[in-house]
């Protein structure tokens, strides 16, 4: 899964929304509705609406705004007015609603939308029902600038390089490209998704391991054949985070991750999108190179001062299939051959997004003299069921069968052939703090539940065996699975003994243990 943890530089701008109003029709109108036409008496404030019920059949409809207006007119007890004094909503968010006392109350699952409305008049506030908002429709933000139109010479820009192209790593470089002051590299130890994919294909029908081409290492990072839900703990409609899906989206996401409350890319079109996004970054000048291996710091003489990076080179599988002005332009890169030394590349800076698996890069800071500190962790096994169990657990027998994913084999399997649609494939989430080991309570949840998805390798060396879950976009598996995990703290009995014998790299030696 793709964990959005990079927060860029925005310029902010105040979008501004006017709601203009008919003249007056007739002498007729109600008192409430000749009040709403006096532009002097009120002024439009924008509000934001939350816990708008839509219907399964509404929403398979369409003209979502028009029903959530009904909705803010009704609340509102404008009934008579046709709705005079709102205006057309923007929709900021969507999810489905399938908790069993929504069930019970409703009749069925429903679609619950968050929308901001203007509306003339009083509106009684409640905080999480109806709330004033200053300004920003849709909490949208503005795009990330363009400052490269600005001219500097190439001596003069500092030289930073950008250390793996998981999500982190790319947007880090997206944005240090479109800079006039900057000469920015990005190193990726594994390959582009083109030659990347066959190297999985090699892994899953042939059980050939590349240890730095796999389900871990390259293009995009672990999220790429890993289902690409987007999940975020820094606020959905923050401007980072809106700004990261806007990207996306001009990248070729689907517009809908901007609203949906559970955005998901999936896996075969995260493969069009980084595709997209590396062009993006060597148009602005960047550089993208493959197969490139940091294994070293490069420090001044007083061990204060980054100066470059030591980096061993690979085979990269882009050389291959890439006209030559495509791929980077020094020697030193466009080789496409494994070097037996390692080469140094200046720099004023580094960016480390190396990722989870890359446990080599901890032990090559450490002897670099680099300050790294433990963090928590969590450890677990990946569980596998019938999509149809889930369909039914989630919203009960006869609201299963309204899940039609459009494959028929898979529609066949879930019961749900020849049904009406309208309902996603299900999903669920589980979790405690109270799941006690006998020594002490620890929490443990589901993690990375993949709907209609399937388990996947990912290990990155040939000793160990680590599974994944993902899931294609349209999700028409005939399984689900998610991770079943719990938490382990770097102060934990259970690390003692790695502690004891490995200090910081405890938790790692865990792992690989």
């Amino acid at each position: 899964m793709m964990l959005l943890r990079f927060h860029t530089l925005l310029l902010s701008s105040v979008i501004c929304s006017a709601f203009v109003l008919p003249p007056p029709s007739s002498s007729t109108l109600s008192p409430i509705v000749s009040l709403l036409h006096r532009p002097s008496a009120l002024h439009s404030t924008l509000y934001r609406f939350y816990d708008i019920s839509v219907s399964v059949d509404e929403m398979m409809e369409g003209n979502l705004e028009d029903k959530v207006k009904e909705q803010v007119v009704r609340g509102l007890g404008r009934k008579n007015c046709d709705g005079v004094g709102v205006s057309t909503p923007e929709v900021v968010r969507y999810s489905f609603d399938s908790r069993k006392r929504t069930i019970r109350k409703k009749g069925g699952p429903c679609w619950t939308v968050v929308a901001d409305v203007e509306v003339e008049g009083k509106v009684k506030e409640r905080r999480g029902v109806v709330e004033r908002r200053s300004g920003k429709v849709g909490g949208k933000d503005a795009k990330i600038g363009s400052p490269t139109s600005l001219k500097v010479p190439l001596e003069r820009r500092k030289k930073v390089v950008v250390i793996g192209s998981g999500p982190a790593g790319l947007f880090a470089a997206l944005y240090l490209s479109k800079m006039p002051n900057v000469q920015m590299t990005l190193l990726e130890r594994g390959q582009p998704v083109e030659s990347r994919g066959r190297d999985i294909g090699a892994l899953q029908h042939r059980a050939k391991m590349n240890t730095e081409s796999n389900f871990a290492f390259g293009e995009g990072g672990a999220g790429t054949w890993s289902d690409g839900k987007l999940t975020t703990r820094i606020g959905r409609n923050s401007e980072g985070v809106r700004n990261v899906l806007e990207r996306l989206v001009e990248y070729g996401a689907e517009p809908s991750i901007l609203k949906y409350g559970a955005p998901h890319l999936g896996t075969d079109n995260l493969v069009r999108i980084l595709r997209r996004m590396r062009e993006d970054i060597r148009s602005n000048g960047g550089e993208v190179v493959f197969g490139a291996k940091v294994v070293g710091l490069i420090k001044s003489a007083c061990g204060s001062r980054l100066e470059g990076v030591s980096v061993s080179m690979g085979y990269n599988g882009e050389l291959k299939t890439r006209a030559g002005n495509s791929v980077p332009e020094r020697p030193i890169f466009t080789s496409g051959r494994s070097t037996s030394t390692p080469i140094t590349l200046p720099c004023d800076a580094a960016i480390l997004a190396t990722g989870h698996s890359a446990r080599d890069v901890y032990s090559m800071l450490i002897e670099s003299n680099v300050t790294v500190a433990p963090k928590g962790f969590a450890v677990g096994f990946r569980v596998e069921h019938p999509q149809r169990l889930v369909n039914r657990w989630q919203y009960g027998e006869d609201w299963a069968g309204r899940v039609v994913t459009g494959k028929r084999k898979t529609d066949e399997a879930n019961g749900s052939e020849g049904g009406k649609g309208g309902v996603p494939v299900a999903s669920y989430r589980l979790a405690t703090d109270a799941a006690s080991d006998g020594v002490r309570d620890r929490g443990c949840y589901s993690f990375c539940m993949c709907p209609g998805g399937q388990i996947v390798p990912a290990s990155t060396t040939s000793s160990t065996v680590v599974v994944n879950g993902m899931s294609f976009s349209k999700r028409d598996s005939k399984f689900a699975n998610s991770a079943v995990v719990v938490n382990i703290e770097p102060d934990d009995d259970v690390l003692k003994e790695w502690v004891e014998e490995h200090g910081v790299l405890a938790g790692v030696k865990f792992q690989e243990d």
